[in-house]
């Protein structure tokens, strides 16, 4: 198992017990991750004999022959200068191991000019994924390319109106034919419009429920042949009106319920095949999609209606979709499928 770059052993007299367990991870597991060298040299400087709990901070640690005692138990001793440095080292080691999450990957993300689609491409680029950006914007979706520049993988910029079956069909064999491989997709394209129910024309029914359900679908199904090589996983982006009734939008309501029940069925028929299918409903996130719709509000709509679309923390930027998007496709949701994950500062609790 190859350690992070920049990581070097410890050299605190403990090297024998990672080596110890670095060769137990190999031969039981066969896990040569990042992710398993971290759990394996954590696990070697912070248990063992000698391990007791820090009481200025309150953790406590186990060991291999069971649970050490702590402040709990009335045992006041700290961390030697030397554990605490190693201590500390771990979360160095950490932040080392997050970024590579994706190293070798491969992400496709549709609706990626701006919002939560340009900040989930930003951060799977960030953890080391090489990265398809679908979008009909053409220009902002360049400017989302190059913002991607200055991490180490590869990008690509594609036009694609997901409403369309020939677009996208043609999308995912450019991710193909320029990367090889696909091992994430992220359906986050998606239209929001306000209408007074009795107001909404057939046209407008259609273009919404088209591009957000029909685009997650046409997407899904494209790609799934190639997550099916990769063991690969779907992160769709569904909405907390999804959960509870929007005014003036009851079809982007009806598009992203559509999503939940197309997100769980994908998750139970391909799970024995080792594809994985989850969504995230965002609530009260500050985009541009957002902001635009907003103004377009019927002038007559009681704004107290609103209040109910409202976090009690206040809106929060894209990237805090993006950090959840990046958790389920990576390898520390994979025991997640199926789920759907709110991220709406208790806008429905």
């Amino acid at each position: 198992m190859a350690r992070p770059e920049g990581v070097e052993p410890p050299t605190n007299g403990i090297g024998i017990r990672y080596s110890i367990h670095l060769s137990y991870g190999r031969s039981k597991t066969g896990d040569n991750s990042p992710q398993a060298f971290f759990r394996l040299y954590s696990r070697s400087i912070l248990t063992g004999p000698d391990a007791v709990a820090d009481t200025a901070s309150g953790p406590v640690f186990s060991s291999p022959t069971g649970p050490r005692p702590g402040p709990a138990s009335g045992v006041q001793r700290a961390l030697t200068p030397s554990r605490r440095q190693a201590s500390s080292r771990i979360f160095d080691i950490r932040e080392k191991v997050m970024q590579q999450r994706f190293e070798g990957k491969v992400a496709l993300v549709t609706g990626a000019s701006a919002g939560i689609g340009r900040a989930t491409a930003q951060r799977l680029a960030s953890e080391g994924a090489s990265v398809l950006c679908a979008d009909v914007v053409d220009d902002k979706l360049k400017e989302t390319v190059a913002l991607l520049g200055q991490h180490p993988g590869r990008f690509a910029a594609r036009h694609c109106d997901v409403s369309d079956e020939q677009q996208c069909n043609d999308c995912v064999q450019a991710c193909i034919k320029e990367f090889g491989q696909l091992d994430v997709l992220c359906n986050i394209a998606g239209v929001l419009t306000y209408h007074h129910f009795h107001e909404v024309t057939l046209e407008d029914w259609q273009r919404i429920i088209n591009t957000n359900l029909g685009g997650t679908f046409l997407m899904s199904r494209a790609a799934l042949p190639h997550l099916l090589k990769t063991k690969g996983n779907i992160v769709n982006i569904a909405s907390t009106t999804a959960w509870a009734g929007l005014p003036w939008g009851t079809a982007y309501s009806a598009s992203k319920g559509g999503i939940l029940a197309l997100t769980r069925s994908i998750a139970v028929e391909y799970a024995r095949q080792g594809v994985r299918a989850n969504s995230i409903s965002p609530g009260d996130i500050d985009t541009y999609m957002g902001k635009e719709a907003g103004g377009r509000i019927p002038k007559d709509a009681d704004f107290k209606f609103l209040d109910r679309c409202r976090s009690i923390s206040g809106p929060r930027g894209p990237e805090v979709v993006a950090s959840v998007i990046a958790m389920l496709a990576s390898e520390d949701g994979i025991h997640m499928n199926g789920a759907d994950l709110r991220v709406d500062g208790a806008t429905l609790s």
